[in-house]
């Protein structure tokens, strides 16, 4: 594997203005229509010879479902609303009563609110089956299956949530038939207490990846090699990892008895391999002690 000449994007795109980024937006979705057409009778190394000059990192392909696979560039992800429909992306009305920070942040919402609306139209137009399971995979049967098959990682309450909404929701599922019920009998029931002690299960286990997630962020450590870290950052991060705990100590145990109970569910361990290289978290125990820890609440 060779690194490609060039500068990320990434570090580009922000100052980039946005007739620019919608140049790129529309070459994003020529390649994906490119690789969504493309039909493979074989495994092997993926290139093109001629329009494409190199593949970035693609240890992580897997095979399954289209509608699993389809994403957003992450180039255009943004944290707000999602707008809908094919209107104009406005301003607030209030826009003139802002102060010019908001208006700041209004300018760059509506920005990144306009681009995404211009990958999903173009993608419509040129790519419809990129489009079609981009759709899908906001409906509830998307959702189930996705989740379906990351249970560790993704908590059963969570799944659980969604059956009952299946339960809930089966006639437009199946459709209802003549006589005013649904064509197929629905092969889930769930009772009041199983909806009760879900909701509880859920709100505990947001809570607990929540705090997961707070617990990552002070740390500062790159994820995507399950909790490893360089031989040589292991001196730092064990140091932080100290304190970490005492700083979640601090702010979450009240009594003995929950520091006590904390310090038991803590998942970040140090375990070292002895191979220059050596692990500070559990790789399969994140969101299942997030679990654990927020049940002990």
């Amino acid at each position: 594997m060779e690194k490609l000449h060039g500068i990320e994007l990434e570090t580009l795109w922000n100052d980039m203005p946005g007739r620019q980024k919608y140049e790129v937006v529309k070459q994003l979705v020529g390649i994906e229509q490119k690789f969504a057409s493309t039909r493979f009778m074989s495994f092997g190394s993926l290139y093109y010879t001629q329009d494409i000059v190199g593949i970035i990192d693609w240890q992580s392909v897997h095979l399954s479902p289209f509608y699993l696979q389809a994403r957003n560039p992450a180039l255009i992800d943004f944290d707000g609303p999602i707008p809908e429909g094919l209107n104009p992306i406005e301003l607030p009305p209030n826009f003139d009563l802002m102060s010019s920070d908001e208006q700041q942040k209004a300018k760059l919402l509506r920005s990144a609110q306009s681009l995404y609306k211009l990958y999903e139209v173009d993608t419509r137009r040129r790519n419809k089956s990129v489009f079609r399971a981009l759709q899908y995979r906001e409906t509830l049967p998307c959702k189930i299956t996705a989740l379906a098959g990351s249970l560790f990682s993704d908590g059963e309450p969570m799944v659980e949530g969604m059956l009952m909404a299946v339960e809930r929701d089966w006639t437009k599922v199946v459709g209802v038939g003549p006589d005013g019920q649904p064509t197929v009998p629905c092969p889930l029931a769930f009772s009041k207490r199983d909806k009760e002690l879900q909701a509880v299960d859920e709100a505990q286990w947001t809570q607990g990846v929540e705090l997961m997630e707070t617990v990552l962020q002070g740390l500062g450590a790159y994820r995507g090699w399950d909790g490893w870290v360089n031989h040589a950052d292991y001196d730092v991060m064990k140091a932080r990892l100290k304190e970490c705990l005492a700083q979640f100590l601090d702010h979450e145990a009240m009594t003995e008895e929950e520091r006590a109970a904390w310090i038991a569910a803590w998942p970040f361990t140090d375990q070292s391999a002895g191979s220059g290289v050596r692990r500070y978290i559990p790789p399969q125990l994140h969101t299942a002690n997030a679990q654990a820890t927020a049940a002990a609440r």
